[in-house]
């Protein structure tokens, strides 16, 4: 394509040589418009109703030929096919200004900040994850020690520093010697049998909780069941409502002729028989 933009042009040059393509005709023309370069997807993955808006989407807006004006059913121009008409009614909120540039800006600031700050959380459960590791290895370390009689532990329930401040003693010393006792091995068989004992109530809590879990999913299963079966014969006593709604008084039974009063009814479908 040969582009010349200028505020008057006199003449055209004796030789027009490619400067331009489609793309940046387009580009120019929507400049030109004053249509916004953001999509409207907040900067995910776009689809082509989500892309930005062009000037060849306002054409709906300014060419109606005689068969879109004649045609009552029909608005504007190409809204007879899918894509047209959901791509004019992605822009519409745009042409109307109801959503601005500035606004599509934030929209994309905020799709940004959403990226990240899903990037920052998976980066905190990878690191918490790392975390609990480094922290159960430290412990079983220092379990370890206090097995062999390096340590002796005053207390179970010591935080990251303190199970790193023990280990970091038992590297400075010298002087250490293996000291397995009947102390230490029954410290050792005290805290394991304290987490079987864990164990083992952990695990029934787990079992109580399946078997409710159970009885709920089977009541959940026979309420469903009795509200359909209830729905069921809901709808087939409408018929009793619709004739009650149509009554009348007036009304003469079909076997006799009389009123429709039950006992008299029933005496005289008797006598006709």
């Amino acid at each position: 394509m040969f582009v010349l933009e200028s505020k008057s042009i006199k003449e055209l040059p004796a030789k027009v040589e490619k400067n331009a393509n489609a793309d940046n005709v387009r580009r120019m023309l929507d400049e030109i418009a004053g249509l916004s370069g953001l999509d409207f997807s907040g900067g995910e993955s776009q689809s082509g109703f989500d892309a930005r808006p062009s000037f060849r989407d306002l054409s709906a807006f300014v060419f109606q030929p005689q068969n879109v004006v004649a045609n009552p059913d029909v608005l504007f121009f190409k809204t007879t096919s899918y894509e047209h008409r959901e791509k004019l009614r992605k822009i519409f909120p745009y042409i109307l200004n109801a959503i601005t540039p500035s606004l599509l800006a934030k929209q994309h600031e905020l799709g940004r900040l959403q990226k990240e700050l899903k990037r920052k959380e998976r980066e905190k459960t990878e690191a918490e994850d790392v975390s609990a590791g480094w922290a159960a290895e430290l412990r079983a370390k220092v379990t370890e020690a206090s097995e062999l009689g390096l340590i002796k532990v005053q207390s179970p329930d010591l935080n990251r520093d303190q199970l790193i401040a023990l280990l970091d003693e038992i590297v400075r010393r010298t002087d250490l010697t293996l000291e397995v006792t009947s102390t230490t091995i029954s410290e050792a068989l005290g805290e394991l049998t304290a987490l079987e004992n864990e164990e083992s109530q952990v695990s029934h809590a787990l079992t109580g909780l399946r078997r409710r879990l159970a009885d709920m999913n089977r009541i959940r299963e026979s309420t469903t069941s009795y509200d359909e079966a209830v729905r069921i014969q809901r709808d087939r006593l409408q018929i009793a409502d619709w004739l009650v709604r149509h009554e009348e008084g007036d009304e003469q039974c079909p076997i006799c002729g009389g009123e429709m009063q039950p006992a008299v009814c029933l005496v005289l479908s008797e006598q006709s028989v």
